[in-house]
């Protein structure tokens, strides 16, 4: 079981940043049991990606918090019983959640799509947080087909062991076959204990043009993304994205 949460959020005193988002999440390990914490704190697969943005639509921040964890869930929707407001770090950050949507979603990614092959398929990718890759110590700030994919299939691989994309053959005739044929990108910094991490934000459309086996995959994949977030460090804040999948 995945639940999404998102929390309108209306600060009292200064403004939000993305950033914010570390801060929130610093929060919600100290009103956990110290148990779960401490899973958390840990080297493994965090089933937490959450972010912060301001939605110009709606006119207000807006945090998204995904729990990839069934158990967690339990503990995390406890959490938010009864909270409405937000005062962290001695009231730096003081806010009311106006708001509360939750969304559970049972995993399904797996099911299979029909079988027929489609002639073009376009995705919209949305970096809504600061975004980066790292390869070989170095921080990427800009999206490539394979590190989107590499990013996507490590999480999945990691949230669905039983259901791992493994096979390398079939990854590496995904990315030949998707395609960023249009961006709308800016260099952005994520301030993260006194560092500023290099990254981006914008969107990018994406084509593929794969054979139903391998569209299965790959649309598995991004029906993960927005809860699982693209690039590092998804669970502090950054990785933050939405995704608008073709119609079928």
């Amino acid at each position: 079981m995945i639940v999404q949460y998102r929390f309108l959020c209306r600060p009292k005193k200064e403004r939000l940043f993305p950033s914010s988002a570390y801060h929130f999440y610093a929060w919600l390990l100290e009103q956990l049991p110290d148990s779960v914490a401490e899973l958390l704190h840990g080297d493994a697969f965090h089933p937490i990606s959450q972010y912060l943005y301001y939605d110009r639509a709606l006119h207000h921040y807006v945090w998204v918090l995904n729990v990839l964890d069934s158990e967690l869930a339990i503990q995390t929707d406890s959490v938010f019983a009864h909270t409405t407001s937000l005062q962290i770090d001695e009231d730096l950050i003081d806010l009311e959640l106006i708001e509360r949507n939750a969304m559970q979603c049972a995993a399904e990614f797996s099911h299979r799509l029909p079988d027929e092959a489609y002639s073009q398929s376009f995705y919209k990718i949305t970096f809504l947080a600061p975004t980066a890759f790292k390869v070989s110590g170095r921080y990427h700030i800009f999206p490539t087909e394979k590190l989107v994919l590499q990013s996507l299939s490590t999480q999945w691989n990691a949230a669905f062991q039983e259901y791992s994309v493994s096979d390398e053959d079939a990854l590496m005739m995904v990315e030949r076959n998707i395609h960023i044929v249009d961006y709308n990108l800016r260099s952005t910094r994520y301030l993260l204990k006194g560092r500023r991490i290099p990254g981006f934000s914008g969107e990018v459309i994406l084509q593929e043009r794969l054979p139903a086996p391998l569209k299965q995959v790959w649309d598995m994949l991004a029906r993960f993304a927005p809860f699982s977030g693209i690039g590092i460090k998804t669970t502090l804040g950054m990785g933050g994205i939405q995704i608008k999948l073709p119609d079928y």
